[in-house]
């Protein structure tokens, strides 16, 4: 079910032109995502299912947890 949402959300977005470089770190269009494993991630990694996300805390998976930045 995840893989379908973000699929389509990220489509949607694209499509509005709210998303313009899949090449681009999800954190610059989604702050709340930032230091991250996902926002560290690129959109089109997202849709790939390749963030390499590991253990979140309460907002997303932190991978300052793991590597300093």
């Amino acid at each position: 079910m995840s893989k379908s949402l973000v699929g389509i959300t990220i489509g949607k977005a694209f499509c509005d032109g709210k998303i313009k470089d899949l090449d681009m770190k999800t954190e610059n269009y989604l702050p709340l995502l930032k230091n991250t494993s996902w926002g560290n991630s690129t959109v089109q990694q997202l849709l790939q299912m390749q963030s390499g996300a590991f253990e979140t805390g309460l907002v997303g998976w932190r991978i300052d947890k793991y590597f300093s930045t």
